[in-house]
């Protein structure tokens, strides 16, 4: 390219081509800066440990619980929404990284444990054994950068962490969660992945059957505090038909009004019956003391007669004659009269005792009918309760028996042929881009400042003086606004 004609006085501005004679002339500080880090990221990809990766599948899909009455959960009046799969797959990712599942694994495989034996040639087991050696250092070196001194680690916690840092779960909106795992050692993270989905499988079928169970139990409590009620309200009902022999009160009520009735009206005719005895008897009585009196004093027939005259006569009984022969009859039949009286007054008496039971029997009855009422209300409720106590109960019974959501681990674990990590030729490359946009800045940045220490600026042919009146020339380096 031409360069315009200088103003004189100014010095010319740079073109194209005279940065890329800066760029030529610091060609090999280029070459040996790129080269260098590509070299350097190379012998670290050996450095650094390879990781295995393998994974399983896990289908989870949460199911509606299977309820004896037509409720449901709702929220604002309507159906509670089922989470969202983002939800799920967090919260599964939470507990996934948790410490109770990480160090159930720790411990069931050994992790905290370190590999003393190296496999393979010698100088394999060399380069193993110098890259762990060599990690060992960085870790003390960086140890005592931090903290000042060596701080001792607990293997278990570090392996959980180590463990943490390399599995991942991953989801896409679906019912299938991927789980990743990787580790230095192929077997060891298709075991570490197998064990994980198992664990994880196993851990939600029991979070789904817990809070079942833990309602369950509850519910237990109180359908045996219900039972116990129950059973207490039917014993005190029972007790109390016992103590007052009656099976049903209403029943008992009727049967005992019948019989008073009945009672009563034996009674009203047992009172004619006895006033028609003492009738006859008071007549008896009378003709036989007239008789005695005409036996005993020797008066005459006709005082006796006039005796019996003036003596009142009874409607049953017209004043008749009585003749002596007759004393005898009159005797036994005042005798016959009074037993017959005798027996109707002890009849009227137990009469009058039985109605006066069977009244106070029937006094007692409403109390009786009112508690019976108030006992049976109440067992009326209490038998209510137990029966929506046990449909809740048959219910979590239900969850705590099977689990409400359907969790499969759907393939056993994968063991991986190749490595994922590091990535030979990714690391090679990213190191030579960067080192090349980075040696490119440093050149121009150095020969603008003018600083050719690295690499001194060439030697130049000697130039013939300026002519008179022409402009002395710019030096080389301010093409270029600097050398290097």
């Amino acid at each position: 390219m031409d360069r315009p004609d200088p103003t004189p006085g100014v010095p010319p501005a740079p073109t194209l081509g005279d940065y890329w004679q800066v760029l030529a002339r610091n060609r090999s500080f280029v070459v040996v800066f790129v080269l260098s880090a590509v070299l350097t990221a190379f012998a670290l990809t050996y450095v650094f440990s390879e990781k295995y990766e393998s994974y399983t599948a896990i289908s989870y899909r949460v199911q509606e619980v299977t309820r004896f009455k037509p409720q449901q959960n709702e929220a604002v009046g309507s159906p509670a929404p089922m989470a969202p799969f983002k939800v799920i797959a967090q919260t599964l990712g939470e507990v996934l990284r948790s410490d109770a599942i990480l160090g159930d694994t720790v411990a069931a495989l050994g992790l905290d444990q370190k590999r003393t034996g190296y496999e393979g040639p010698w100088y394999l087991v060399w380069y193993q054994q110098t890259r762990d050696e060599l990690k060992e250092f960085a870790r003390k070196a960086w140890m005592l950068l931090k903290f000042g001194r060596l701080v001792e680690e607990d293997a278990t916690q570090a392996a959980i962490e180590d463990l943490r840092d390399n599995l991942k779960l991953t989801n896409r909106d679906s019912y299938i969660f991927l789980l990743s795992v990787r580790d230095r050692y192929p077997e060891r993270a298709a075991q570490i992945a197998d064990h994980l989905g198992h664990v994880l499988a196993a851990w939600l079928l029991e979070f789904d059957r817990q809070p079942g169970r833990s309602r369950a139990d509850q519910l237990e409590a109180l359908l045996v505090e219900r039972r116990a009620a129950m059973d207490k309200l039917r014993k005190e009902i029972e007790s109390l038909l016992d103590a007052n022999r009656v099976a049903s009160v209403p029943l008992e009520t009727e049967r005992l009004t019948v019989n008073l009735s009945a009672l009563q009206l034996e009674l009203s005719r047992l009172d004619s019956d006895i006033a028609r005895a003492r009738t006859r008897q008071a007549s008896v009585e009378s003709k036989l003391a007239i008789k005695e009196r005409i036996l005993s004093g020797g008066g005459s027939p006709t005082a006796a007669l006039a005796g019996m005259a003036a003596a009142p006569a009874t409607p049953a009984e017209p004043v008749e004659r009585i003749q002596p022969d007759d004393f005898r009859k009159l005797a036994s039949q005042q005798v016959f009269e009074g037993v017959d009286l005798a027996s109707l007054l002890a009849k009227r008496e137990a009469l009058q005792s039985s109605i006066d039971a069977l009244s106070g029997r029937l006094r007692k009855l409403p109390a009786i009918q009112t508690r019976l009422d108030t006992l049976r209300v109440a067992l009326t409720a209490v038998e209510r309760d137990y029966s929506l106590l046990n449909d809740s109960y048959q219910e979590a019974a239900v969850r705590a028996s099977s689990p409400v959501s359907e969790v499969k681990v759907l393939h056993p674990a994968v063991v991986p042929t190749g490595p994922v990590t590091p990535i030979k030729v990714y690391h090679v490359l990213l190191a030579g881009g960067l080192s090349l946009l980075l040696a490119v800045g440093l050149v121009y940045l150095l020969s603008f400042l003018g600083i050719g220490i690295l690499f001194p600026p060439p030697k130049r042919a000697a130039e013939p003086p300026p002519a008179a009146g022409d402009a002395p020339a710019a030096p080389e380096g301010g093409k270029a606004g600097g050398h290097d």
